[in-house]
């Protein structure tokens, strides 16, 4: 998610996808500089199965969906809405 900042910075994109465990324990400074550069992306968390709790503080912090890994296309899809 920090690549993503600078990028962001640059070039706003659609979609930041990132792991769940880069957020850990700061969930809430990550969304609020997320959007505050690209305020209308899907902000989306990856985690495996032991990191389920993390994926879900992070989407009540304001991440829009966690997704389970291994990622399956339709699951991609969904979350990002096409």
């Amino acid at each position: 998610f920090l690549s993503a900042l600078g990028e962001l910075g640059r070039d706003p994109a659609g979609v930041v996808i990132g792991p769940a465990a880069a957020v850990a324990g700061m969930a809430e400074p990550v969304v609020r500089a997320l959007r505050e550069l690209a305020p209308a992306a899907k902000l989306l968390v990856v985690h495996g199965r032991d990191e389920a709790e993390g994926a879900r503080e992070a989407v009540e912090a304001g991440f829009d969906a966690a997704l389970e890994s291994p990622l399956t296309r339709e699951a991609l899809r969904r979350a990002v809405g096409d």
